[in-house]
């Protein structure tokens, strides 16, 4: 396996369309790091420049020990998988995943070897003489896995190749593809815009914003200290909720439509009154209740239920606090709310995230518009 290197990469297409913008980023060797971001990002387009299915418009791409910019794709020795499974309908499983090695003039004993030894080990090997209409979406997608698997690349790319699956099966696959990388100990780069893969498969994750990389971490890293308002949004399911708005009266965080949070004396915010800030803070820390929660600094507010998820193991409600202004709380599954019944939410200041507004970066007091965070 190898690392890979990206030093100031930029791609622009046709027309001066950013698709890349400045990128550097190191996947050592044997890391498995995923790229996450919405669509349109540019998180494609950077694996499609890896691999050399692109041309750079500036910047390095190394593999190894090489530079391979004016490198083709066939001698790059990297595998791809993409999002449609790409298999020849009239090949079996075996000729399929075979037929990169026939191509290359691999000896029939190792082309042999190498699928059987593929095939078992993600669990394929008696649907080697079956045909690709003849198996299921995710039996399809572990053949299309096999066939990188046999050429044994120095990097694997991965363009996310479980968004055909469905939900069970996504989850079965995510817990295969952890395992594969154990095994294989294999450098991976793996696109997907679903933030929950994203978490549970990467050693680390990359966000992607527009053609540009947002913050670089482990996952629970980024979730926790996102390094901006727009990753603190992406990441996590529910999204952060935010409240837009300004302290006054000292303690009293006011925001457009009327939400109010009000804020113990003494608290831990890093408020300048008078500035206008965006507060976050997570589903699983806002708690409706009558008292608060501890002793920690909290915040209250209050608003009207206007809609209850009832998921079995949780339950999501959402709260209207005031104009357009909802937060979603993330509760016990016995938590007894109605509809249309006001609620009193805390929230652990400790825990809540300030980004500014203008730029949103994480907030300091008195900074300059467009300063740097």
């Amino acid at each position: 396996m190898a690392v890979v290197e990206l030093r100031n990469v930029s791609k622009i297409h046709a027309g001066g369309v950013h698709a890349v913008r400045h990128v550097d980023l190191t996947v050592p060797d044997r890391e498995f790091v995923v790229l996450v971001g919405p669509s349109g990002c540019g998180k494609t387009t950077l694996l499609r420049l890896i691999a050399g299915l692109e041309n750079l418009t500036s910047g390095e791409v190394r593999i190894g020990s090489r530079v391979v910019n004016d490198v083709d794709p066939k001698d790059r020795d990297i595998a791809m998988v993409f999002q449609s499974y790409a298999l020849y309908p009239h090949m079996s499983v075996f000729d399929n995943m075979a037929l990169g090695l026939k191509l290359r003039r691999v000896p029939r004993a190792q082309v042999q070897q190498r699928v059987r030894d593929a095939a078992e080990l993600l669990g394929i090997a008696s649907l080697l003489e079956r045909k690709p209409k003849q198996l299921s979406g995710g039996q399809r997608q572990r053949v299309a896995l096999g066939r990188a698997m046999v050429r044994n690349p120095q990097v694997f790319l991965f363009d996310e190749p479980l968004s055909n699956l469905d939900a069970q099966m996504r989850v079965q696959t995510r817990a295969e593809l952890t395992e594969l990388q154990r095994r294989l100990q294999a450098t991976i780069l793996h696109v997907t815009h679903d933030q929950v893969e994203a978490m549970t498969l990467g050693h680390r994750v990359a966000v992607m914003r527009e053609g540009a990389i947002q913050q670089v971490g482990p996952p629970l890293e980024v979730y926790r200290e996102p390094a901006s308002r727009f990753v603190a949004e992406f990441i996590g399911s529910p999204p952060m909720n935010f409240l837009r708005g300004e302290l006054s009266e000292g303690t009293t965080f006011r925001a457009a439509g009327g939400a109010v949070l009000h804020l113990d004396a003494g608290h831990p915010l890093p408020l300048h009154p008078g500035e206008e800030v965006d507060l976050g803070v997570r589903p699983e820390e806002v708690i409706p209740g009558e008292r608060p929660p501890g002793p920690a600094h909290v915040g209250r507010c209050t608003g009207l239920v206007t809609f209850v998820e009832s998921l079995g193991s949780e339950t999501r409600v959402h709260v209207a606090l005031g104009g357009s202004v909802a937060w979603v709380a993330r509760v016990r599954r016995d938590c007894a709310v109605a509809l249309g019944e006001p609620l009193q939410l805390w929230v652990d200041l400790a825990r809540v995230h300030v980004f500014d507004p203008r730029n949103g970066l994480p907030y300091r007091p008195g900074r300059q518009v467009g300063a740097a965070g």
